[in-house]
């Protein structure tokens, strides 16, 4: 008589090499996609860094171009005769003097 419990079967067999396979691809498609979602991370921090040092380029010119010296000079080749406000008088004098006019 043989005992069926201990010994594997060709259907028994055939199915656990199905569920190894299975697992096999499964194990690939996941690491495959982990790849693909790490090279997109790279190159979105790639994309992220190149984009900040531009924003700090257009910062600096922005800088650059507000600097007082720079105004002074566009307006003197534009022919315009630009005065800073004077300074000599704080702010609340001005208001008092300003409200004692109306």
């Amino acid at each position: 008589m043989q005992d069926t419990g201990r010994t594997m079967t060709v259907p028994r067999a055939l199915l656990v090499l199905a569920m190894l396979t299975m697992v096999g691809i499964a194990t690939v498609l996941v690491r495959a996609e982990t790849a693909k979602a790490a090279y997109r991370v790279q190159r979105l921090h790639q994309q992220h860094t190149r984009v900040r040092h531009q924003l700090w380029g257009y910062q600096m010119e922005l800088a650059r171009l507000r600097a007082p010296q720079r105004i002074a000079e566009r307006a003197a080749k534009l022919g315009l005769d630009v005065q800073p406000p004077p300074v000599d008088r704080s702010p609340a004098e001005r208001h008092g003097a300003r409200s004692m006019g109306d």
